[in-house]
Order: structure tokens, then sequence, then C-alpha cells
């Protein structure tokens, strides 16, 4: 009997990839007081995880790419609520940037049609 194809070998990863690097650098975009470190280490940690993971499937090493991507999303989320704590925080003082930032989300929202 035939073994089925399996699934990690069939699946696009440009579209993971291309999110990855976008959440990555979530972090350039958002204002000083809301990112957690210098600004240049939340894409360099995901750009440092990301090419040994894109590696690591090619070669057929699915436990090390299934490793690094937990890497890569922990990294991630942490950063989110790290900036997302800053945020929280910073809301009863409304500071200039708060402000500047909640201005950009509803012209971006309205851009995308969400409102």
């Amino acid at each position: 009997m035939a073994k089925p194809p399996d699934r990690s070998s069939t699946e696009a990863r440009w579209p993971v990839l291309i999110s990855i690097i976008g959440l990555g650098g979530s972090s350039l975009a958002l204002p000083e007081p809301l990112v957690l470190g210098p600004r240049w280490l939340i894409p360099a940690g995901v750009g440092v995880l990301l090419v040994p993971t894109v590696w690591a499937y090619f070669s057929g090493r699915h436990r090390l790419d299934k490793i690094l991507g937990y890497g890569i999303s922990v990294i991630v989320t942490l950063a989110l609520v790290g900036s997302l704590a800053r945020l929280i925080e910073s809301v009863p003082s409304m500071t200039q940037a708060m402000i500047s930032l909640l201005c950009i989300a509803i012209l971006a929202s309205r851009a995308i049609g969400l409102l």
C-alpha cells in the first residue's frame, strides 16, 4: 500500500515567511515608548531563527524546523505582549505618541474598510 504524501512537504511556505517577517518587523512601526529594547532586537531575533528554520525545512529536518518555529512564535508573542502591556500602562497619561498611534490605527482601519 502506498504511503500518502507528507502534508508538510506539500504546503506552501512563502505565506508563512511573509507573515513572520511582517510580525518581526512590527517593532519598527511602533512608537519608541512601546518597543521593548532596541528597535532592531526583535527583527534580528526573528531573522536569526528564520534562516535556519527554512534550511531545516528544506533539508528534511522537520523536528528542528518545528522547534525553531516555536522559538520564533515565542519571540514574536512576547514582543507583542510587552508592547501591549506598555500601551495599557501609558493609556492613563495618553502621551502624544499614543495619540498619534490612535490616529494611525483609525486611518488604517478606515483604509482597509473595517469602520
